[in-house]
């Protein structure tokens, strides 16, 4: 996930060859950078911006608690532009952002605060979700669904999802996915992954005794460019006790030039 602080300015997504309504992040990353300014007092302010669109985000809760043990601990919103500014005496403060509506805090770190300056912080925060969709959504196309999907679990082999790393043995991955019994996907996932119901894992899962591992895709959006999918890890034991389920996150893919990138995820409902 690649979140952080940079310079703001007013661009907007720009349009990037290969399709139309493709876009680029407003951001092409989100490394932090922070200045200071002389004041009559001391103080962090700054504005926070969505690194995906540019857009200002109202509503970010922005806290700072004193490194030493007897330090205060102050908060402060984002206004309707975006801005905040929280007044600090002159020392060190770990700082955090929490986003109300995505529920979805970040650690900024450790900041210095000196006397008789303000510490400027331009937050981009990468948002756990696509921009809305201009209209209506059209359906994609199951082709457009086939790729976000076998990027997936790309992703999977690489980097591994809540509750299910990638496998460290040869045998083929189990996954399911909502609404689908089968999935013609390309070679290279389908000599690695075994698209399937929960139903027959758990048929099997009672017939031979043992556990059973599984990704569990049960959200799956595109929206123009941009994919919003809910993924997690999941396995069925032995009946009486069936189905348990673990920890889900929500991943957001880019397409560029006709193809689906990782973009960032974050870690959701865990039961």
């Amino acid at each position: 996930m690649a979140i952080g602080l940079a310079a703001c300015g007013s661009a907007q997504p720009a349009p990037v060859p290969g399709g139309a309504g493709e876009f680029e992040p407003w951001a092409a990353d989100c490394a932090t950078k922070e200045t200071f300014v002389e004041a009559g007092d001391s103080a962090l302010e700054g504005v926070i911006v969505n690194c995906m669109t540019g857009e200002k985000i109202p509503g970010v809760q922005v806290s700072a608690r004193g490194t030493a043990d007897t330090a205060e601990r102050r908060e402060t919103t984002s206004d309707a532009s975006g801005r905040y500014r929280l007044e600090l005496p002159e020392g060190r403060y770990q700082v955090e952002t929490f986003l109300q509506d995505d529920e979805y805090t970040l650690d900024l770190g450790e900041i210095a605060i000196r006397a008789q300056h303000a510490t400027v912080k331009e937050i981009r925060l990468d948002v756990p979700r696509c921009p809305p969709a201009s209209g209506r959504p059209a359906v994609a196309p199951q082709p457009d669904r086939v790729a976000l999907i076998a990027a997936v679990l790309d992703h999977h082999a690489a980097a591994g999802i809540v509750d299910a790393p990638p496998r460290s043995d040869p045998g083929p991955t189990y996954v399911t996915i909502k609404g689908l019994k089968t999935l013609a996907l390309p070679p290279s996932n389908a000599r690695q992954y075994i698209v399937t119901t929960q139903g027959d894992l758990q048929h099997e899962a009672t017939r031979s005794g043992r556990e059973i591992r599984f990704i569990n895709i049960f959200g799956l959006e595109i929206a123009g460019s941009c994919a919003t999918v809910t993924v997690g890890g999941d396995f069925v034991v032995s009946r009486p006790m069936g189905r348990l389920c673990c920890c889900s996150e929500t991943e957001v893919f880019l397409r560029r030039g006709g193809r689906w990138a990782f973009r960032m995820s974050r870690v959701g409902v865990c039961s």
